[in-house]
């Protein structure tokens, strides 16, 4: 039997980004342009929760659970928010349907993500 040393698992070993895309509605229309504003950078673990696939379109939805610092300027990420964070490779970006914050100082985002492949 192998023996796994469970001490070796990191809690939360991505690094993730939660943030907004606004606009900068004083400029004039020409001049308006959209802006990246970061609402939340955390450590963060990140599992499937499930995912489809219809012909070249692939969509999947994702756990995102990190630990949440009880501040009061703490801004918490809220639905409809952008989520990116590299996981082992793979580029996970996509928009939040679902924040479920706990007592235990943690949180989980349920992230959508869509992908459309090339043939």
């Amino acid at each position: 039997m192998a023996h796994i040393d469970r001490h070796e698992l990191d809690e939360y070993p991505f690094d993730g980004v939660f943030y907004r895309i606004e606009n900068d509605d004083d400029a004039p229309l020409d001049e308006q342009v959209s802006r990246e504003v970061i609402i939340y950078e955390t450590k963060c673990d990140i599992m499937e929760a499930s995912h489809s696939r219809l012909g070249n379109f692939t969509a999947a939805a994702y756990a995102v659970h990190f630990p949440i610092k009880k501040t009061p300027n703490f801004v918490k990420p809220k639905r409809g928010d952008l989520f990116r964070a590299n996981m082992y490779g793979t580029l996970v970006s996509g928009k939040v349907y679902g924040v479920f914050p706990s007592q235990l100082s943690g949180c989980t985002c349920y992230v959508d993500v869509t992908d459309v492949q090339a043939s």
